[in-house]
């Protein structure tokens, strides 16, 4: 009898446990429905608040602008001079009797000429220019000047084809006995730019030890990646690139590979894809630089001018 009661009163407490166990359960998903939904309302809130901030700045912004309007528009591209001409309209907020807009480019000043209740000029603009823009309004021996919210990139932007490259390594790569080895896979996204047909035309892989090309890689098609190449107008996806690569350097030296693009107007373009040296102080780990994760892109003309990107970064001796 007393064992049939111990029995019952240990059903019970295992009843009892897995109800509460559940309750417990229960109590903690509906603390976490909470939690979330308050992490969603504090992120609506920080961005309505971001938006006010924004709509407040750019209210400010306009008020105390000399200027009611302004727009600029980028022309055709001249694939021989790589410029393109670039429209500029402004509207003053008080256009008066005699006054003159002039446009401040770098260290050129273009005079605008009157139109309607503004102003308007058209020069030309290099790919790779990159100055400040300003406007001077004078009235009355009375100088006005303030910056335009003009971007010199845009115009490479729009003509140049967006070229991204990532090195999907299988694992770290070793370095024993002098030799340092990777393998992986490098995969390619190419956007030609969708109004001169302008894209990356030709891609190889080097590898260089302190500048020095030491290997030339040809692409290897893998099956796998044949077939989730994918291709448009928009954008095309590579079939990748396979690395199985050794190579003997000693720790004083430096490693890069880099993918090679060169596009149909003739300049090169070329990513790091990885930057490696090797720490002799520290059981030789191989070392990855940093500046290799934003992807720089470096745009050189046919004789190796940088034309875009960190001058001081050394591709090729």
């Amino acid at each position: 009898m007393t064992k049939k009661i111990t029995s019952i009163a240990i059903i019970g407490l295992v009843i009892l446990q897995l109800i509460t166990i559940s309750k417990v359960s229960n109590l903690e998903m509906k603390i976490q429905n909470v939690q979330s939904q308050l992490n969603s309302e504090r992120n609506d809130l920080r961005n309505e608040m971001s938006s006010i901030s924004s709509r407040i700045k750019n209210e400010l912004e306009q008020q105390s602008s000399i200027l009611d309007s302004f727009e600029y528009e980028i022309g055709m591209l001249d694939e021989e001079t790589l410029s393109a001409p670039v429209t500029f309209r402004v509207v003053p907020k008080q256009k008066s009797q005699g006054m003159i807009a002039e446009l401040y480019y770098g260290d050129r000043t273009v005079e605008m000429q009157a139109q309607g209740a503004g102003f308007t000029t058209t020069f030309d603009i290099g790919l790779f220019e990159e100055e400040d823009c300003r406007i001077n309004l004078s009235a009355a021996g009375t100088d006005n000047l303030e910056s335009l919210d003009f971007e010199p990139r845009e115009i490479r932007r729009k003509y140049l084809p967006t070229f991204y490259a990532f090195y999907h390594d299988f694992g770290q790569g070793i370095y024993e006995d002098g030799v340092y080895q990777t393998e992986g896979f490098v995969d390619i996204n190419i956007k030609p730019d969708g109004i001169h047909g302008i894209t990356i035309e030709s891609v190889e892989l080097i590898a260089t030890l302190d500048g020095n090309v030491i290997s030339r890689i040809e692409p290897s098609l893998e099956k796998e990646s044949t077939e989730q190449a994918i291709s448009s107008e928009e954008q095309s996806f590579l079939p990748a690139f396979h690395i199985d690569q050794s190579f003997k350097m000693d720790p004083s030296q430096r490693l890069r590979f880099i993918l090679v693009g060169q596009d149909s107007l003739g300049l090169v373009h070329s990513i790091v894809l990885q930057d490696v040296r090797i720490d002799s102080s520290n059981n030789n780990d191989v070392i990855y630089e940093e500046a290799i994760t934003d992807n720089w892109e470096i745009i050189t003309d046919a004789q190796g001018n940088v034309l875009s990107g960190p001058e001081d970064y050394v591709l090729v001796q």
